[in-house]
């Protein structure tokens, strides 16, 4: 199973990462245990918001070769109100947290590095989320990883 303290500190190297090649900064970092966890904690937390649940494992192999599969969501999202944009501004504010995403998940794509312990297996599902966490737009990606020792 991922350290969740080193977890943390691989989604602070991702979001740096991820600021430096865009236009669109993340703002906050917001790991949690669930979605009401996450929910309480963003609050009324302005800018762009990348949360994170704690890693879920599920334990596969057999004694001589053991893995883990650990399931993540990674959520790129903004406080907005409806009916706050025009269609042209909600299309734009979309696009800038698009951009993010993406960006995001090509680092995660190409973050093979040894000390972390864990891989991203080739599964990238990437969709769109409105009002959540109470008021939240933006995109959700749900990546699962994989222990190789």
């Amino acid at each position: 199973m991922i350290n969740i303290k080193r977890f943390r500190e691989y989604c602070l190297e991702l979001v740096t990462e991820t600021n430096t090649g865009s236009s669109a900064r993340i703002n906050h970092l917001v790991l949690g245990v669930k979605e009401e966890h996450l929910m309480k904690k963003l609050r009324d937390a302005a800018g762009i918001c990348l949360c994170v649940n704690f890693p879920d494992a599920q334990a596969e192999g057999v004694e001589d070769a053991p893995s883990d599969k650990q399931q993540v969501f990674f959520f790129v999202c903004e406080k907005t109100s409806p009916g706050t944009f025009n269609d042209e501004e909600e299309l734009l504010h979309y696009e800038k947290l698009q951009e993010v995403m993406l960006l995001l998940r090509d680092k995660i794509r190409n973050a093979a590095n040894d000390c972390l312990n864990f891989i991203p297996e080739e599964s990238f599902r990437i969709e769109w989320e409105y009002q959540i966490f109470g008021g939240f737009n933006g995109l959700s990606m749900g990546v699962t990883f994989k222990n190789y020792d």
